[in-house]
């Protein structure tokens, strides 16, 4: 659909609208879904699955029984589903969201969407230890990516109103708009350029007026009013954070692990997710606060109702529990089983700081709320996002300064450890690298031999330093080759990296030549950008190859940068990329 570009943004907004309407009736009838599917596998109230469970199973064998049999009925019938459904035989979720929107254009499946969607409902309908706010996202997204091929819009807002999708869903299934508008631009554009920005607020305000009109405006979790008993208490914090991050990376990689293992087994794929079910029902049979999504755990962990010896407990149980059921092959999401990390990881840190100092200190729920938001700030790679979640989540803002003390340390940690995100772990370990909401693999087909600038400068290495002063003035870039008799590679004198030792007496260019980094002419553009980064240097020199280090040509930054831009707008879809460029220098 082509339009006039003064109506383009008006366009937009009125389908970003009608986005989050339909996205907010989807996330509404899931959730209801999902309440149907608990009560029929359990036959408990969905509200209280855990206490009530607990309760049921101290006098019933047959509550023991559903504890056990649950799981594996539901995860034969995942395994089963997703075999014939899911492309690739795998579940989809937000991973395949961000590789849509990066690599193909913001297209996603719908059939794929709500498929994706009914083996969630099962998944966690069975008592799959997972999180709903995947499924509802990759629906949301699905739900926005229909919407755009249904206009045969351009490839670009196709990208922005399946990111409208995304927005609405999570600002849909939680009452929390902020955190929808701030996850989609986190965790899928990548960036905050207005132009995507404006669309999706509105998909996230409708999404949410939806939801509050069907569900009421209750936030997720209801916590007594809170606060900081003692300045004192912030670097308890910063600790807290750290545990946060570490837990995170403990927690994701378990779930690779869990997958690396059900991969080695031997199993067939459509039974995994019924042994992880068996696993899963033995676990919960003790500590049925592990089943679902785990709101009620949470919950209680955010009143108080938890010391450090349970929820120690609860938190490692949940980490092998997750890393069961995603490894197994169990659809659903993270967020929700990151909260209830996070939320054991503060009762059981406060808990154990409270009792070691005599003097004034915030209550436990402080510190499980900011557990929940070191841990899902960590593990979904979202840290604003995931900051006004919480708020939204449990309504209490009073604790801003110390949530984001601490969420800075748990992404901290994480990103030391190169891990970005569980989202972004999941792609890579399916090749797929993406990074800033853009496909690498775009600048992986470009070549530096394509782009080098085949004039240098050289000096033999005997060139004294009148001579090199000489060649440094005659050279464009102010830098030179030192080549040898073979004209190999030898070093490099650049002006601004040398300057001082040019005034030396009795000095040659081998004296003075430093040894600096080098490309070659197959080499992509990633790498030259990684290259440049990592050295500093404006100007590279190219080799023929490593072993005869023949010069045949340098890579200059601004040409990188050219390439780059070139390389991006050819990706979205522009045909006249020269045209681009001249109206962006209007501007």
């Amino acid at each position: 659909m082509r339009l006039r570009r003064d109506r383009e943004p008006l366009f937009v907004a009125v389908v970003a609208v009608l986005i989050g309407v339909l996205v907010g009736l989807a996330a509404v009838v899931f959730i209801k879904l999902l309440h149907g599917f608990q009560a029929a596998f359990f036959g408990v109230d969905h509200r209280y699955l855990a206490s009530s469970l607990r309760q049921a199973m101290a006098t019933s064998v047959w509550a023991q029984a559903a504890v056990l049999v649950a799981p594996v009925i539901g995860g034969l019938l995942v395994g089963v589903l997703t075999r014939l459904t899911m492309p690739e035989g795998r579940p989809q979720g937000i991973a395949d969201v961000i590789e849509a929107n990066a690599m193909r254009g913001g297209h996603l499946s719908s059939r794929v969407g709500w498929q994706s969607a009914l083996l969630s409902l099962l998944s966690m309908g069975s008592g799959a230890s997972v999180g709903r706010e995947g499924p509802i996202v990759h629906f949301g997204a699905s739900i926005g990516s229909l919407v755009a091929r249904l206009l045969h819009v351009s490839r670009n807002h196709s990208r922005t109103m399946l990111t409208c999708g995304v927005a609405a869903a999570i600002a849909a299934s939680f009452n929390a708009p902020l955190a929808g508008v701030f996850f989609a631009l986190e965790v899928v554009i990548g960036h905050y350029g207005f132009a995507a920005f404006a669309p999706i607020v509105l998909s996230a305000v409708s999404a949410t007026a939806i939801s509050r009109f069907l569900l009421g405006d209750e936030t997720a979790f209801v916590v007594p009013s809170q606060s900081i008993a003692n300045v004192w208490e912030t670097p308890a914090f910063m600790m807290l954070g750290v545990g946060g991050g570490v837990v995170a990376l403990v927690f994701m990689m378990s779930v690779r692990l869990s997958k690396r293992l059900f991969d080695r087994s031997g199993l067939p794929i459509p039974l995994r997710p019924a042994v992880a079910g068996l696993l899963l029902g033995l676990i919960a049979l003790t500590l049925p606060e592990i089943l679902g999504v785990g709101y009620e755990g949470t919950d209680k962990a955010l009143q108080g109702q938890l010391g450090f010896t349970m929820a120690f407990i609860l938190l490692v149980a949940k980490i092998l529990a997750c890393a069961i059921c995603l490894g197994a092959g169990f659809s659903g999401g993270v967020f929700a089983p990151s909260l209830f990390l996070g939320a054991m990881l503060g009762t059981a840190f406060g808990a154990v700081a409270v009792s070691l100092v005599d003097v004034p200190t915030s209550a436990l729920p402080v510190y499980s709320m900011v557990g929940m938001a070191s841990v899902g700030a960590s593990v979904m790679g979202s840290p604003i996002s995931s900051i006004l979640m919480l708020f939204e989540l449990t309504g209490e803002y009073s604790l801003l300064l110390v949530v984001m003390v601490a969420v800075v340390m748990a992404v901290f940690v994480t990103r030391l450890a190169d891990s970005h995100s569980f989202f972004t772990s999941q792609l890579e370990d399916r090749g797929i690298f993406v990074k800033d909401g853009h496909d690498v693999s775009v600048l992986e087909r470009v070549s530096v031999g394509s782009i080098m600038d085949q004039q240098f400068w050289t000096v033999p290495p005997d060139a004294d330093t009148a001579a090199i002063k000489q060649a440094l003035l005659e050279s464009n870039w102010g830098r030179l080759c030192v080549l040898d008799e073979k004209g190999r590679l030898s070093g490099v004198i650049s002006l601004n990296h040398d300057r001082a030792r040019l005034d030396e007496p009795d000095l040659t260019a081998a004296d003075i030549a430093h040894e600096g980094p080098y490309l070659t002419p197959e080499m992509t553009l990633a790498d030259a950008i990684r290259v440049l980064r990592n050295s500093g240097e404006a100007h590279i020199p190219v080799l023929n190859s490593v072993g005869d280090r023949l010069v045949v040509g340098q890579v200059h930054e601004h040409d990188l940068n050219h390439a780059y831009h070139q390389a991006l707008l050819s990706h979205e879809g522009y045909d006249d990329i020269e045209r681009v460029y001249q109206t962006e220098r209007k501007r």
